[in-house]
């Protein structure tokens, strides 16, 4: 019979590696195209509220908070408060040594107590240094800017709107100004405030930001920008063409020292601050929700506007800021990744291993983005690990397919082995040909290579075919020395059982016997296939005896003369249960009561998944090890609750199944058994 076996192998994993290449190029032009800034914005929120870092922030930076407790205990002078106060406040920082104050307030209008008390709160604010706010406008609807509000930046580029007008505070207030700044803040498109203007252009020079404005007062610097960074100092600091700087939000709201306004008039009152103050920048803004200068940030969606520009302020001292690389980079990164997986899946053998390899690339990116931010770079996540997590998902599905056009292949060319009794029937008798089954108390024979996937794709199907011709047939012959029938083959995997189509009555005991005599055939035939260059095989093997439908099932023109039924459906499961363990051979509690010739080892019990009822494990040997009775005292105890007393005894076995039970001893010591336990183990997988 011929087999068409479609496109080549090197065909198809080249046809992988193609759609990662397609994948990573159209993810890249995603991100070229901006597409994908929201989801990185995303991204890049995660990064900033999984490494806050409050400890690093300048506990000489206070912010005076006009929040919601100072407006309510104050209430009685009326809002807003008289410039008696804030003059007051202004003299109260001299006295304390404060390095510098910033008023978030405008002061825009005259008071309405008259110019005198103006001009005391100008005369108090020139007592150290302060900023006022300047609003700027993109038209000339306010007062021309002078010369002494400005600063002159070395460097500064001509990109980035050019503001000809500001708003000031009263004259009287803005003569002890000391510097002016604008708060103006620059919210991305999903209203995030992710980056701050350092300064603004206007016709005679640059305007400070308020935290641009309090660093060059308390550093005394002169800035200057070159190659893309502000140098104030020592400082080096990552800034846009436009003067936009991404600053490091070192945590949520309350990161630096936050003091009520209503606290700080009773420290006042009562001259007692413990130098709370001295040397220290103090920054005076609204915080309650009703003045309206909370902002959208990284860290929350009420971050004080005045807290942002304390934030800027710590970070231009500290050298501090988040850096973007060139824009190809991420572009080049995307591309790559994808083709690293791509690679991946293309030189490592198994679909498993492969998809592990290329789980871990996207992984090390993922931790590297990660570190890379801790660092000071926002290196694009979304976009590289999107690319990246396709590239993989396309690649399992086609190594899957692969694996499974293999698998379709085999059985194929296997599908059609039927034991000698069931031709002998058919001959006596053409009638069992109909279609139906009958209810029959038999053996089923379940049986799997442990890693045959592995060793499966390392092979070209030619070879396969030689590999499993040895082997089925070893272990066929085997099968049918004892009587039974060889359902069918699934690639490695056999299905057999006994009892049906000739009825037998020790059909468990003959199960046993070849099972076990399976099991020993892998001395010799592990010796014939590995002169033939192919590799060790471990067979694991699972019996289970109880009523089952034997027949033919299918259609008129397709059928199989086959077994179902839950006993069928128990043998196959406790192949699986030999991972668990570490056996090769179980066997049902129902067909070690239908075996007495046969001695037997109780492994455990456990529930399958899928089943209520406990199942007790067994497995067969001619002759019982001197062991044997210790490990069943052990599984006494274990069963019991004993797990302090199970574990030497289990320990005390060399047996792969004392080892495991062992450990789940001691896991159970440690973390205690479920509150339903009952000595039986819930399995919770297949």
């Amino acid at each position: 019979m011929a087999f068409s076996k479609g496109p080549s192998e090197k065909t198809l994993k080249l046809r992988a590696l193609g759609v990662a290449a397609v994948v990573g190029i159209l993810f890249a032009l995603l991100l070229h195209s901006g597409a994908m800034r929201n989801l990185e914005a995303v991204t890049y929120d995660a990064r900033c509220r999984m490494s806050p870092a409050p400890e690093l922030a300048d506990p000489k930076v206070i912010i005076i908070a006009l929040n919601e407790s100072s407006l309510e205990s104050m209430d009685w002078i009326g809002w807003p408060w008289p410039r008696e106060i804030w003059a007051d406040l202004a003299g109260f920082m001299a006295d304390q040594g404060a390095k510098a104050l910033f008023f978030d307030i405008t002061f825009e209008t005259s008071s309405m107590y008259g110019a005198l008390e103006d001009s005391l709160f100008g005369e108090m604010a020139s007592s150290l240094p302060t900023v006022f706010i300047a609003n700027l406008f993109l038209d000339s609807a306010a007062a021309p800017i002078p010369g002494n509000a400005l600063i002159q930046l070395e460097g500064a580029s001509e990109k980035g709107p050019l503001y000809p007008s500001a708003r000031f505070p009263v004259t009287e207030i803005a003569a002890g100004a000391a510097a002016f700044a604008s708060p103006l803040v620059q919210a991305d498109p999903d209203g995030v405030v992710r980056r701050v203007p350092l300064f603004f252009r206007t016709p005679g020079g640059m305007m400070p930001s308020p935290g641009f404005a309090l660093a060059l007062i308390a550093s005394g610097e002169t800035p200057s920008i070159e190659g893309g960074r502000l140098h104030l100092g020592q400082n080096s600091i990552p800034v846009s063409d436009d003067g936009t700087f991404i600053p490091r939000f070192m945590g949520p709201r309350g990161t630096y020292t936050t003091l009520g306004a209503d606290e700080v008039f009773e420290m006042m009152l009562a001259g007692d601050t413990g130098a709370v103050f001295e040397d220290a920048v103090v920054l005076v803004g609204y915080t309650a929700v009703d003045l309206f200068d909370l902002k959208p940030t990284p860290f929350s969606a009420n971050y004080p506007g005045v807290e942002v520009h304390a934030t800027v302020y710590d970070n231009l001292m500290t050298g501090r800021g988040i850096q973007r690389p060139n824009p190809l980079v991420p572009v080049a990164i995307t591309v790559l990744l994808a083709m690293a997986i791509g690679i991946v899946m293309l030189v490592v053998p198994s679909v498993g291993g492969s998809i592990a390899a290329g789980a871990v690339l996207i992984l090390g990116y993922a931790g590297a983005v990660f570190v890379m931010f801790k660092n000071g770079v926002w290196m694009d996540a979304a976009t590289p690990l999107s690319a990246g997590m396709l590239a993989l998902l396309s690649g399992a599905v086609e190594a899957n397919f692969r694996a499974n056009r293999q698998k379709k292949f085999l059985r194929s060319a296997f599908g059609q082995y039927l034991s000698p009794e069931v031709v002998a029937q058919v001959v006596k008798n053409p009638s069992v040909l109909t279609l139906g089954g009958e209810r029959r108390v038999m053996t089923a024979f379940f049986s799997d290579v442990q890693g045959f996937t592995s060793i499966s794709e390392k092979l070209e199907p030619e070879g396969l075919v030689t590999l499993l011709n040895h082997y089925l047939t070893a272990m066929t012959d085997i099968i049918l020395k004892w009587g039974g029938t060889v359902d069918k083959f699934e690639g490695d995997a056999i299905v057999a059982f006994w009892g049906a189509p000739v009825p037998m009555t020790d059909h468990a005991e003959r199960a046993c016997r070849a099972a076990m005599e399976c099991q020993a055939a892998h001395v010799e035939l592990n010796e014939q296939i590995g002169k033939l260059g192919f590799p060790r095989l471990i067979t694991r093997i699972g019996l289970s005896t109880g009523p089952m439908v034997v027949g033919n099932m299918g259609s008129e023109k397709r059928f199989d003369y086959t077994i179902m039924g839950d006993s069928v459906n128990l043998a196959s499961r406790l192949e699986g249960v030999n991972k668990v363990y570490g056996t090769r051979l179980l066997v049902s509690g129902s067909t070690r009561e239908a075996a007495p010739a046969i001695r037997f080892l109780n492994i455990d019990s456990v529930r399958v998944v899928g089943q209520t009822k406990p199942v007790s494990l067994y497995t067969p040997f001619k002759v019982l090890p001197d062991w044997s009775a210790s490990y069943e005292h052990a599984l006494a105890a274990y069963a019991s609750g004993d797990f302090a007393g199970a574990i030497p005894m289990f320990r005390a076995i060399d047996f792969p199944a004392a080892a495991n039970m062992a450990a789940r001893c001691e896991n159970m010591l440690r973390d205690g058994p479920s509150p339903q336990w009952d000595g039986v183990w819930n399995l919770s997988s297949k």
